[in-house]
């Protein structure tokens, strides 16, 4: 069993990343489906929750959330790991300056406010082997809007 955990700015294309690359039969985590308002309190407890149980019932999974720092990257692949799972990390390079374009290209309901991309980029952790995944990519997309997906190199 496979955890795919995503990471990069908010309107890097993680969630684009998803849709092509990660179909059924894998359980979707992501902070901004369990509440789209953004009580962050509330949903971590629903998503270790939903976590545990896709975890006991020994289903793929895909984590689609910022994933900035190694501190947060460690609650998934702990419990991957200690579930048997092997875990796959998927780093959307991107920059600040196309994040912002991006996002503004979203419907104004699904915009993130501009300070929100500035303060993830501030913290944000690039992934290392040392965390404890089995394999580890670069995803960008190219000029035609597909993903390219290269071996991590640190």
């Amino acid at each position: 069993m496979d955890l795919a955990l995503l990471m990069g700015l908010q309107a890097s294309g993680k969630t684009s990343f998803r849709t092509h690359r990660f179909l059924a039969p894998h359980t979707v985590i992501s902070l901004d489906q369990i509440d789209p308002k953004g009580n962050v309190k509330n949903a971590r407890e629903r998503e270790a929750k939903l976590l545990g149980e896709a975890l006991a019932a020994r289903r793929d999974v895909v984590i689609d959330n910022t994933n900035p720092t190694r501190e947060e990257r460690a609650r998934y692949i702990e419990a991957a790991k200690q579930a048997g799972y092997r875990v796959v990390g998927y780093y959307l390079r991107s920059d600040l300056k196309d994040c912002i374009a991006r996002n503004a290209g979203r419907p104004a309901a699904e915009r993130v406010p501009e300070i929100a991309l500035k303060a993830t980029i501030k913290k944000f952790e690039r992934p290392n082997w040392d965390e404890g995944y089995d394999e580890l990519y670069y995803v960008f997309p190219d000029r035609h809007g597909n993903f390219v997906i290269k071996e991590y190199r640190e």
